[in-house]
């Protein structure tokens, strides 16, 4: 496990394996594509990040990943985990992953009224986090472990459990994606758009969608941020993904630029 990332040598590694939600593997590059596309260009970057993901996909990927791949000491782990009021299924030979289920259209109103409790996701997935952590900590290969929003992101319901899990949330992984590059103590709730593109899928839309997603400089930033040492190769990466994001004016023009990124089908089983 790496907990002083000043030290970390890219060079070292032979492959490169990313877990996550979409804030690890999207339409456009994401922080690990930023590591594992430009810092550790001689090793095979496997992104196993998946949209619309909850701890439960990742935590599964990760032990997985870990029992095909054999993780070795050329190997390095990054794992991005994700907020807490998400359901991962696999049903019917295939993974569904909605995310945010008060917000997804796949479980219906009533399964979600009867089932759906953010105290209870948040044992749920602070658990997992601190057995994924733990399985990290005893595996050979050098690990990065990060959080896309804080424990406390999804409310004040459940200060019970952010207190149990103090050591893992504040000692055992740095400070979340969302408090470093995008919160705004002027604007609370507020989520700065990384994108604006026209989306069939938001038809009803007058004018371009705003893409929640940060954009790659933030994603940089971010990286900078919590002390990963980062290459000119890296910001030089950024800034053209940027400036190639920004000239996209729909959302086919943006998976044809970064064709295969946002890969579903990409998982173990």
């Amino acid at each position: 496990m790496i907990n002083d990332f000043k030290n970390i040598n890219f060079a070292k590694y032979n492959r490169v394996f990313a877990f996550g939600c979409s804030f690890t593997s999207y339409r456009w590059p994401t922080w690990a594509d930023i590591i594992g596309r430009t810092q550790c260009t001689d090793a095979e970057f496997i992104n196993l990040g998946r949209a619309g993901a909850g701890n439960q996909y990742i935590t599964t990927q990760l032990v997985q990943a870990n029992l095909k791949y054999k993780f070795s000491a050329d190997d390095l782990i990054m794992v991005m985990f994700t907020g807490y009021t998400r359901e991962d299924k696999y049903i019917n030979n295939q993974w569904v992953t909605p995310g945010n289920i008060y917000t997804q259209g796949f479980y219906p109103n009533d399964y979600v009224e009867k089932y759906a409790d953010v105290k209870g996701f948040a044992i749920r997935d602070l658990a997992l986090a601190e057995f994924a952590h733990a399985y990290l900590e005893n595996s050979p290969s050098d690990a990065i472990v990060l959080q896309s929003v804080p424990g406390n992101f999804a409310g004040k319901d459940y200060t019970d459990v952010l207190e149990l899990h103090k050591e893992l949330l504040t000692e055992k992984m740095p400070v979340s994606l969302y408090e470093s590059v995008i919160y705004n103590p002027r604007k609370p709730g507020y989520w700065e758009c990384g994108a604006y593109y026209y989306d069939p899928g938001q038809a009803h839309l007058k004018e371009k969608y705003g893409d929640y997603h940060p954009s790659p400089l933030k994603y940089h930033q971010y990286l900078t941020n919590i002390g990963i040492p980062l290459d000119d190769r890296a910001l030089q990466y950024a800034q053209d993904s940027a400036t190639k994001l920004a000239a996209c004016e729909t959302l086919d023009q943006v998976q044809q630029t970064w064709i295969g990124y946002e890969n579903f089908s990409r998982h173990i089983i």
